[in-house]
Parts: C-alpha cells; sequence; structure tokens
C-alpha cells in the first residue's frame, strides 16, 4: 500500500514538471534576435532637408543610399542581406552587405517622430 502512493506521488511529480518545461518552453519571439529585413518603423523614403540629392530607401528587404556623389547612380548604391535587432524603444541595429564596397557594415538607427537618424544629422520621411 505504501509503495503504491510512493508510485503514485513520483508519478504526478513527473507529469507536474513534464507540463512545467512544455509550458514555459514555448516560443517566444525576443527582442534580442536577429530579424530579416527591414523594421516596419522605417520603411520608406528618407531625405536630408538640406541636401535634397541625399536620401536613403528603406524597403522590405534591401537599403538603398543616394548621395551627391556620382557613383551611386540612378538607382542608388543597394544593401542586401539585411537583418536588424531592437535596442531600445525605436532603435535598430541593422547589419548589411554593399555590394559596391564588398563589405559589410553595421549601423544603429532611431527613429522619432517622422524623422530618423543614424548619429550624423536628421532625415525626414518624404
Amino acid at each position: 500500500m505504501y509503495m503504491k502512493r510512493w508510485k503514485a506521488l513520483l508519478g504526478t511529480i513527473a507529469l507536474s514538471l513534464g507540463l512545467l518545461f512544455a509550458v514555459s518552453g514555448s516560443n517566444q519571439a525576443s527582442a534580442a534576435s536577429w530579424h530579416k529585413g527591414t523594421p516596419k518603423a522605417l520603411r520608406g523614403k528618407w531625405r536630408d532637408p538640406n541636401e535634397h540629392s541625399s536620401r536613403i530607401i528603406f524597403n522590405q528587404k534591401t537599403i538603398a543610399f543616394y548621395s551627391k556623389e556620382e557613383f551611386s547612380g540612378k538607382f542608388g548604391i543597394p544593401a542586401w542581406h539585411v537583418k536588424y535587432k531592437i535596442v531600445g524603444h525605436y532603435k535598430y541595429k541593422l547589419h548589411y552587405y554593399i555590394p559596391h564596397d564588398n563589405h559589410w557594415e553595421n549601423a544603429t538607427w532611431r527613429r522619432v517622430n517622422n524623422r530618423i537618424t543614424n548619429g550624423h544629422g536628421w532625415l525626414y520621411k518624404y
């Protein structure tokens, strides 16, 4: 009789622990993980108000940099294989490949209302 109670108690504990780990181990999105593409908060066309030729376009999976320099051309300098990490409130760390220079780059962008910055001046949405 004592042995049956002991086995029942061990079975109950094992089942409870199994359910506990199953519920706590569910898939949850982490802000610290890398996400593919660009953040929705940055998508769109952004321009420097002082230099209208300097602008950036964030698409879903790519970024295009335009400047007054000749090598940016009609379609801008593209950035591919974009991924981002959330590092704060409307603050994102982006990692992308620039084939024009054949290198990877990191940049931290922050959005405040209708403007964004990477620490080198503000760009406004147009």
